[in-house]
């Protein structure tokens, strides 16, 4: 799915993870992820090997809101982040 040029616009995290909500440019159209906290990256190998992988093995995304309140619900995942 393309999701064009987007931005930030709400965060909530934890010691674990992060959840973010993003919105498309000149659209009212979101998305959500989730970032799971819990790897290492030596970016100093990052010459050598594709460090992109190793992050994108982590988020989960792009989600709609129902389909991020499942992902939340099977991860353990308590806080919350709000649809706008």
């Amino acid at each position: 799915m393309n999701y064009g040029k987007e931005y930030v616009v709400a965060a909530s995290f934890d010691e674990r993870w992060i959840v973010a909500r993003t919105q498309i440019l000149n659209s009212e159209r979101e998305a959500f992820w989730i970032v799971d906290k819990n790897f290492e990256l030596d970016i100093e190998n990052c010459d050598k090997i594709n460090c992109d992988s190793i992050i994108q093995a982590h988020v989960s995304g792009p989600l709609d809101f129902n389909s991020l309140q499942e992902r939340k619900r099977e991860l353990g995942i308590g806080f919350k982040i709000e649809s706008r």
